[in-house]
């Protein structure tokens, strides 16, 4: 991805280690701004609401399927189908995620 010209000039104007943190520190604030409007216009639309099948993708790549139990601002509890590294989907082996909202999908 390539940057706007604009972005670079300002980006080489920092000079000192202390701007190049106080910059970072701005940009994760509007990135967590924007993951938090997602989750919200995702709930206020009722793309995601409780008692959904979902699914998402586990930490190692493997896409898994569960019940929305809970919402919270930006994240959903699934109760997921399976864990990752058990072959066959067994319900006494289901497990809570704590997941981004703007990572579901519905299933």
């Amino acid at each position: 991805m390539a940057l706007k010209p604009e972005v670079l000039t300002a980006l080489s104007s920092l000079k000192t280690r202390e701007e190049i943190h106080e910059a970072f520190d701005f940009l994760k604030q509007i990135s967590s701004a924007q993951r938090q409007q997602v989750a919200l216009t995702a709930i206020a639309t009722g793309a995601i609401r409780v008692g959904m099948r979902v699914t998402f993708p586990a930490k190692h790549g493997q896409i898994l399927t569960g019940l929305v139990t809970k919402l919270n601002r930006t994240t959903a509890t699934v109760k997921a189908d399976q864990i990752p590294g058990i072959a066959s989907p067994n319900p006494f082996y289901a497990q809570n995620w704590r997941v981004s909202i703007s990572i579901l999908k519905a299933a």
